[in-house]
């Protein structure tokens, strides 16, 4: 396949347009990337801050247990819907802590921890009822309650670690993402940019040699007036078309001139022998004028030349 000019600029078109493709897909591949480790971060910070307060409604249950003991009347009833509301808050933001949680370690860890949260808010209310109905015999069951508080302080503090750890981890990953995409793009960039470069160099090379070796030709011929030469007409592209149609147009010139030139000479001929013809008639009639002279002046030739005419005249009758 011969690769014509506008070839060449279609080709140049479309590789650009793949360029333009290439960097788009790898933007969008870097801003995918970094969107997703960004929302991972924010899901990260938000399951710290739900697990945080977790926390703090776990110590208000253990200051409202600890206040049943020694309230009485309205006022224990009041602490104890306190507890049962500081329950189900411990028991809300645990849970929306292992929502917003993207890292399998601590989705493990606050999976265990929402169990343990099952039990206690189910220790600690009916402890506070034991306390309110019957005082000595809620001592039997402190133990127990106070293990699993324990227990479960432990288990946040080791929750809360852990979800730091992840949180650390996602912003190193959303940073070498966001960095990554960074190069990619660029990388692309450079290389999109450095090869329409060369590409473009090369199609306006195969373009500028033939249009200049064109034009240095034509200029030639018309300068030294010579239409017998012929420009280069091998390429097969428009290029070539140019110089084909030229020497068309420089062949009928010259055939035209020549005709031209043919025509010229060969009036020039027989304006030379109209030259003569009319020479020759001029000096014929200078003769017959002069012999008519001598004729008159002489009056036998006269009567010579009159009978000569008569009888040429009868003659032709």
């Amino acid at each position: 396949m011969q690769w014509t000019i506008r070839r060449k600029l279609f080709g140049l078109t479309t590789v650009a347009l793949a360029f333009v493709l290439g960097v788009s897909g790898a933007g969008h591949w870097g801003i995918s990337s970094v969107q997703q480790a960004t929302v991972h971060v924010a899901a990260t910070s938000s399951a710290i801050r739900d697990h945080i307060e977790a926390g703090v409604y776990n110590d208000l249950t253990r200051a409202d247990v600890s206040a049943v003991f020694t309230a009485k009347g309205d006022d224990q009833q009041n602490k104890i819907d306190d507890l049962r509301q500081h329950c189900k808050l411990l028991q809300q933001r645990v849970a929306e802590a292992l929502q917003f949680s993207v890292n399998p370690a601590s989705r493990s860890m606050l999976e265990d921890e929402s169990k343990l949260v099952e039990q206690y808010v189910q220790t600690a209310p009916a402890l506070a009822e034991v306390i309110r109905h019957d005082p000595s015999a809620a001592a039997a069951q402190l133990g127990s309650y106070l293990q699993i508080y324990k227990t479960l302080q432990g288990k946040i503090e080791a929750t809360s670690d852990q979800l730091a750890k992840g949180a650390q981890e996602a912003e190193s990953v959303a940073m070498t993402r966001a960095t990554r995409a960074i190069r990619v793009m660029f990388s692309m960039c450079g290389i999109s940019l450095l090869l329409l470069f060369v590409i473009a160099t090369r199609i306006i090379a195969s373009i500028n040699r033939p249009l200049d070796s064109l034009s240095t030709r034509f200029r030639q011929m018309a300068e030294a007036n010579d239409l017998t030469a012929r420009v280069d007409q091998d390429r097969r592209d428009e290029i070539g078309e140019l110089g084909k149609g030229l020497n068309i147009f420089v062949e009928k010139m010259h055939d035209i001139l020549v005709q031209i030139s043919g025509s010229r000479g060969r009036h020039e001929c027989e304006r030379q022998t109209l030259h003569h013809q009319s020479a020759n008639h001029g000096q014929f009639g200078r003769d017959l004028s002069a012999g008519r002279c001598r004729v008159q002046c002489d009056p036998a030739r006269e009567s010579k030349f009159a009978d000569r005419s008569h009888r040429g005249r009868t003659d032709g009758h």
